[in-house]
């Protein structure tokens, strides 16, 4: 699966993919639930077609080394 073209149906990825560490559980694109390790992230935002306001949240892979 390529991640850097994967967005969740509905969303626009808004930012480039940056590290954090997850210190709370987060569910990625890639390897599904992890805690404890370092991940890359993405601001993401619902479509602005969609009726409502305008949504923001995170979108995680898991980093490769």
């Amino acid at each position: 699966m390529n991640t850097d073209t994967a967005a969740p149906l509905f969303y626009n990825a808004i930012g480039p993919w940056h590290r954090w560490f997850a210190w709370r559980p987060v569910d990625t694109v890639t390897h599904g639930w992890v805690w404890l390790r370092t991940v890359q992230r993405r601001r993401i935002q619902l479509k602005l077609s969609l009726p409502g306001p305008i949504r923001q949240d995170w979108q995680y892979r898991k980093e490769t080394r």
